[in-house]
């Protein structure tokens, strides 16, 4: 009772985000595709892809729904809930709704959704399995285990949650309020500052456009 355990790093060393040199090598878009929609794994290529223009968290990608994918007001969205017995969201605040940025429709996205509805699928990405730590484990063990210490991207502070941090870096960057992006990354009052602020601002403010 009254222990308290100190966190030997603060929250936003424990990650960094990702340079402009290594969106080029990740998003090498034909080589990832002969890595996941050509071996009949689409999660593999749009699950990244949804983590650098979402912000969101691997778990919440894995486990969406055909049916979370909808218009609100003429604009796709991706709604991000726990409406099913086998969702599970860090918190309350990371429910939400987030815009589906023009590039990923642009990629086929949406024409992805249309030919999961087509095959009659109830989950997005039929082919992650549902284990103890939710649908991540096959995505995790591809980005973070195969494809980026293939492509030499891969550091002990670079992993799938990166992307998350290189949203809020470039977001800032473009002068997003943080209220915003507090909403679309689902934070709580005080993380996003003390996470994705000064250190990684810092480090890669010159190598975004």
């Amino acid at each position: 009772s009254g222990l308290t355990i100190k966190q030997k790093t603060k929250a936003r060393e424990q990650r960094d985000a990702f340079d402009k040199q290594d969106l080029k090598r990740i998003f090498n878009l034909r080589k990832l595709k002969s890595e996941s929609i050509d071996k009949n794994k689409p999660a593999y290529y749009w699950v990244p892809l949804l983590g650098l223009y979402t912000g969101a968290r691997l778990n919440e990608l894995c486990q969406l729904y055909v049916n979370d994918i909808k218009e609100i007001d003429k604009i796709w969205c991706i709604d991000i809930n726990r409406n099913t017995n086998d969702k599970k969201l860090k918190n309350a605040s990371s429910e939400r709704v987030i815009p589906i940025h023009p590039k990923l429709i642009e990629l086929g996205f949406l024409n992805f959704v249309k030919e999961q509805k087509k095959n009659n699928s109830q989950r997005l990405f039929s082919h992650l399995k549902l284990g103890s730590d939710g649908y991540i484990k096959n995505v995790s063990r591809f980005f973070n285990v195969k494809w980026l210490p293939e492509i030499g991207v891969k550091t002990s502070k670079k992993s799938f949650h990166s992307l998350r941090h290189t949203y809020a870096v470039r977001s800032l960057l473009k002068n997003m309020s943080i209220y915003n992006l507090k909403l679309v990354l689902g934070h709580s009052s005080v993380t996003t500052t003390e996470v994705y602020s000064s250190m990684n601002l810092k480090r890669v403010s010159q190598d975004f456009p």
